[in-house]
Parts: C-alpha cells; sequence; structure tokens
C-alpha cells in the first residue's frame, strides 16, 4: 500500500511543479533529511504528529515553495531547495550583510524568479538585469559580518524552522485536540499582540489594524500562525540537544526565515494579479498579515528562548526597516510599475523559443522530471 501512496504522491509533484535538475541536490536532500530525522526523534514530536508514517521528498522548482501532502495513514514533506536558497539570501543580505543596501538587489533578484515562475519572462530578463547593477554598484554591501561556522549554525536554524512549520501542518491536519489547544492558546496571545500594537504602533500601522487578522476564524493565515508556533515549541523542547547555540541567533534566523516566507509570498501575491498594485495599496499588502506575524513570532521567540528586546534590537531595526512604510519592500514595489512600463515598450515577443531559452539561461534554469529524490524518515 506504501508503495501504491509513493507513487500518488510522486505524480501529484510531477502534476503541480517544474522541476529543474541542480548539481546540489543530493546535498541538500542529506541536510534536509538529517535535520528532519533530528526533529522527529524525541516520542513528544511524533506523538503530536498522530501517524504512522512520514516520508520526505526533496525537490527544487520554480514554485520556490515547500508543503505537505497528507494521505490516510502518512504525510509528505516537499522541501523545495530553491526555496531553502531564496530564505538563506533573504537571512543574508538582512541580518548578516554590513548594509542594509544589498536587501534591494537581492529581494529583485528573487522577485525576477516569480515572475519566471509565472512565466512572465520580460519582467523576470529586467528585474534580473536592474538586481545585477544594483550588486555592482555597492559590493562592499554583501560583506559578512559573521564568521562561517556563525552562518552554518544560522542556517541549520533556517532549515529547522521550516521544517518544524511544516510539521505543524501535518499536526493541525491528523489532531482536532491539537487544533482545539492551539485555537484557545493563539486567541490569546493575539488578543494580547494587538493591545501592545494599539498602544505602541505608529498612526500608519494603527490604521491597518483591523479585527478579522486577529480572529482565529480567519482561516489561512491562522493555520501559518498555529505552525509557526508549533516549529518555536519543537525548537524550544529539542534546544537542549542543539548544544551551546547563541540563543539570539536562532531567534534571529527564526523571525528571518517568518520574514522570508511573507516576502515570498507576497510576490506570488502581487505577481499573480492582473495589475500591479498601485501605491495607495502597498501599506496595506506590506502590513496585511505579514507584520502582524512578524510580531507575534517576535514576541513568543523571545518568551521561549528567554531573550530580551534589548538583544534582539538590532536585528528587528532590521526587519522592520524592510516591511515599513518607507522600507526595501514599498520602494520595490513602488519600482514596479515604471519597469512594466519598459518591457511593453520594448517591443520583444518574449514568448519565442529563443527568448525562452535565453531568459531561461539567465537563471540557470534547467528542467528535469528526474530532480526528486524520496526517502522514508519513519
Amino acid at each position: 500500500m506504501l508503495k501504491a501512496d509513493n507513487e500518488a504522491v510522486k505524480q501529484t509533484i510531477l502534476l503541480s511543479r517544474r522541476l529543474c535538475a541542480v548539481g546540489w541536490l543530493t546535498e541538500q536532500h542529506a541536510d534536509v533529511r538529517d535535520t528532519l530525522q533530528f526533529l522527529v526523534s524525541t516520542e513528544q514530536v511524533r506523538a503530536k504528529l498522530c501517524i504512522p508514517h512520514l516520508s520526505l521528498w526533496t525537490i527544487c522548482s520554480r514554485e520556490i515553495s515547500s508543503s505537505v501532502i497528507s494521505r490516510t495513514g502518512s504525510a509528505h514533506i516537499v522541501v523545495d531547495g530553491f526555496q531553502l536558497l531564496a530564505l538563506n539570501r533573504i537571512f543574508s543580505a538582512v541580518v548578516l550583510s554590513a548594509e542594509l543596501d544589498v536587501v534591494a538587489p537581492v529581494l529583485l533578484g528573487l522577485l525576477a524568479e516569480v515572475f519566471l515562475s509565472a512565466n512572465q519572462l520580460g519582467m523576470a530578463s529586467l528585474c534580473k538585469t536592474v538586481s545585477i547593477k544594483l550588486v555592482k554598484r555597492n559590493p562592499k554591501a554583501f560583506v559578512n559580518t559573521r564568521s562561517q561556522a556563525s552562518v552554518i549554525e544560522s542556517q541549520h536554524t533556517l532549515r529547522m524552522f521550516l521544517l518544524g512549520h511544516e510539521l505543524g501542518h501535518v499536526m493541525l491536519d491528523a489532531s482536532p485536540a491539537e487544533r482545539s489547544v492551539m485555537r484557545e492558546d493563539l486567541d490569546a496571545r493575539l488578543k494580547e499582540v494587538r493591545a501592545y500594537l494599539e498602544e505602541t504602533a505608529p498612526p500608519d500601522i494603527k490604521d491597518q489594524i483591523g479585527e478579522n487578522l486577529w480572529s482565529p476564524a480567519y482561516g489561512n493565515y491562522w493555520h501559518e500562525l498555529c505552525c509557526d508556533t508549533l516549529s518555536v515549541e519543537i525548537l524550544e523542547h529539542m534546544k537542549g540537544m542543539m548544544g551551546g547555540r547563541d540563543r539570539v541567533q536562532i531567534c534571529e534566523a527564526i523571525v528571518a526565515t517568518a520574514l522570508g516566507l511573507d516576502i515570498l509570498r507576497l510576490f506570488k501575491r502581487i505577481v499573480l494579479k492582473d495589475d500591479l498594485p498601485s501605491e495607495s495599496n502597498l501599506l496595506t499588502t506590506l502590513f496585511n498579515e505579514s507584520y502582524v506575524r512578524l510580531l507575534h513570532l517576535y514576541r513568543l521567540v523571545a518568551i521561549r528562548f528567554g531573550v530580551s528586546q534589548r538583544e534582539m534590537r538590532s536585528s528587528m531595526m532590521r526587519f522592520q526597516k524592510v516591511f515599513s512604510g518607507d522600507g526595501v519592500l514599498w520602494n520595490l514595489f513602488s519600482m514596479l510599475p515604471e519597469l512594466k512600463k519598459l518591457v511593453d515598450s520594448d517591443g520583444r515577443d518574449w514568448k519565442t523559443a529563443e527568448q525562452v531559452f535565453g531568459v531561461d539561461s539567465m537563471f540557470g534554469w534547467r528542467a528535469s522530471r528526474d530532480a526528486l529524490i524520496y526517502e522514508q524518515i519513519f
């Protein structure tokens, strides 16, 4: 039965993803597998999962998205190596770089990949080209401010949080009791965070604090916050097994990963819309869900890992400069209408085989249905 189940999941992946062959997929799979095995190594975590079988599929696709496929008696975690790479780029740009000037070209390059996934080749090509030019203007901004060992530890935490988040989806799918407990717990914490925001937020943010975002009835967004919470709980539970790792670094990596996931989700929302957002909608777009998630997770990790506001101040100021009303994302989205005009006036046919091949080559894209690795975790 398990073999037939795996074949059905494989076909689902192949039908829903455009896979790309990359030389480092095997190495990526080994890192993800080892991390996932570590996270589910305790009886407490396995009991919460409420399933007899857990499988891992490691891929690289244009969708740049990881997910869970739930089946009767089993769950399949699909980890996209391109998504992990994108999250590492965002983390390095926002937290590790010498200057925040690095964030704009990195995000513009990632946005180009989302345009590529949506087959908007003109915008993909132009965003990639502008991104490269911005990188060349200030190469010193890319200087890494931490040791290689520190970077590797942070990347491991990033991977742990992402996998813990996906395990959270497994828990919520499998256990009505877990959903009920999470609903009560999250409702209380969101009310506390909302009260904090109403007291401390600047006027433009206060205007965005509506009722719906803070309600457990808000649907998929509520599930994302639940899975963030479950992931942090798993990591906090595993803290004793993680050795003498720096608590602040752990918290930075967790918050930066959630921020990165929201940025990639925002990019898809922008790219897939018929019209690019007007400036009047930009602040709402940035605040809607993302700022709430950032603040909720920041306060959660501070409590779970005993990190003070002072210790997180530097990185939190950087995070907020990305999402603020005059920050990096605001300026990036403001550029898009002008870039769209340039593409529309270009006159090229971006659907010819030659143009498609040229843009794919810019991104190192090489389609392959064989670019997926399967392994049963338990």
